[in-house]
């Protein structure tokens, strides 16, 4: 996967992406192609799903553990529910995220 600094490398290289333009009463603008902007919500859209197992992970591991001394605090906890909810759009359930994700 790109980041984010590579691809704004990419773009000054590759001039085929970009064009300059002086806009009255604005001054040089950049235009760049709407294609390259969908690789980049692509590359986010993975990222974010990517979080959102992570965050299912460590909850399901929280909600699996027998000790919960030693495993995540239960502010951690929290703030990954919340966070879970922000990129999934859905509350947090031992048993949907384990589906979803395929935990087990």
């Amino acid at each position: 996967m790109k980041d984010l600094a590579h691809l704004a490398c990419e773009i000054k290289d590759d001039k085929s992406l970009w064009e300059r333009m002086n806009v009255p009463n604005v001054g040089k603008v950049l235009l760049v192609e709407e294609s390259y902007y969908d690789g980049i919500v692509e590359d986010l859209e993975k990222v974010k799903n990517q979080l959102a197992e992570v965050i299912a992970r460590n909850l399901t591991a929280w909600d699996t553990s027998k000790d919960k001394r030693h495993g995540l605090l239960p502010e951690v906890y929290l703030k990954n529910v919340n966070l879970y909810k922000k990129l999934t759009g859905e509350e947090y359930s031992f048993h949907k995220a384990v589906e979803k994700f395929n935990l087990e």
